[in-house]
């Protein structure tokens, strides 16, 4: 296997990629750079040193660059997006300044885009690779801006491109100081016995995908993908799920009631995804959403334990 150099490794997604890239191939083989993202002149010189220590290596493997650096976040401050997109853009610059060097080099980036950034408010239909774009904020409009980047990137270095647009993520490393991660915030009010606020409809559906298998789709699109080109791909579970069917799994996982304050309207916002590539995608999601929410719980348990609560 050839050297992955994997952008926003401390994340939710970039840690389950690291996870999966060990399988398959040496500790030294992956270049995962500590980042100082807000202090943008440290940030840009990491990522260059990160970029020339990845292209270093004189052998003829491919070379798999992972982006999961994504700092802006939906209703977050507009200039996290303004940074992510400076940020994307340096590392790409950096690597056309030495792509003469390594033209011998498949090259492979994977980008973490957003489903439901990307294709808005589904309201009844389901979004799949051929829907057409429908950004309701500048969240979604930002990562199609990035999308576009990286499809001139493509064509000017002659390498192979893959976009994963992924819906909801969850898992256990998920940032609870976030308004983001659902599940992971019912997981832990399940073990805490406390209330929870849902800022939307119960009938609001969601797509939502576990971390480990949305790295697995990750790690085997980028090893699939032919040697040039763009690969679009959603990465998404094969059910869509309403608040209300989530919330009665989670009371039945944990054995316990569960008091709910709805906040939000009474109008759904949806986002039910689907991909046209279920051999690609629907075999390696294998993790079912009851087992990966009773895993969180079982994580927040052993979180609340250790801290002695």
């Amino acid at each position: 296997m050839g050297r992955s150099l994997v952008i926003g490794a401390g994340g939710l997604l970039g840690s389950s990629i690291t996870n999966e890239l060990a399988l398959h191939q040496p500790a030294g083989e992956m270049i995962c750079p500590v980042v100082t993202w807000r202090e943008k002149s440290v940030a840009e010189s990491q990522l260059t040193a990160a970029v020339g220590h990845w292209l270093a290596s004189d052998d003829t493997s491919p070379k798999e660059l992972y982006w999961c650096a994504g700092i802006g976040t939906p209703r977050g401050d507009s200039r996290y997006l303004v940074d992510e997109w400076n940020y994307l853009q340096h590392v790409l610059r950096a690597i056309e300044s030495r792509r003469d060097a390594n033209r011998r080099n498949e090259m492979r980036v994977f980008f973490a885009s957003s489903a439901g950034g990307i294709y808005g408010h589904t309201e009844l239909s389901i979004a799949t690779e051929s829907t057409e774009p429908r950004p309701i904020d500048e969240y979604g409009r930002a990562k199609l801006r990035l999308e576009d980047l990286l499809h001139g990137f493509a064509a000017r270095v002659d390498c192979a491109v893959i976009i994963g647009r992924i819906s909801s993520l969850y898992g256990s490393q998920a940032n609870l100081k976030r308004r983001q991660g659902l599940i992971s915030h019912l997981a832990y009010a399940l073990v805490r016995a406390l209330p929870i606020q849902i800022f939307t409809s119960p009938s609001t559906t969601r797509n939502y995908l576990d971390a480990a298998s949305a790295a697995r789709v990750a790690v085997f699109q980028t090893r699939l993908a032919p040697r040039t080109g763009i690969r679009l791909r959603n990465f998404c579970a094969p059910f869509n799920t309403s608040v209300a069917e989530l919330i009665s799994l989670s009371r039945q996982i944990a054995g316990r009631r569960l008091i709910v304050n709805y906040v939000g309207g009474e109008t759904p916002d949806n986002s039910r995804i689907a991909t046209e590539f279920s051999a690609e995608v629907g075999a390696l999601t294998r993790t079912t959403l009851a087992e990966g929410l009773a895993g969180i719980v079982a994580t927040a348990r052993q979180s609340m334990a250790a801290k002695g609560a």
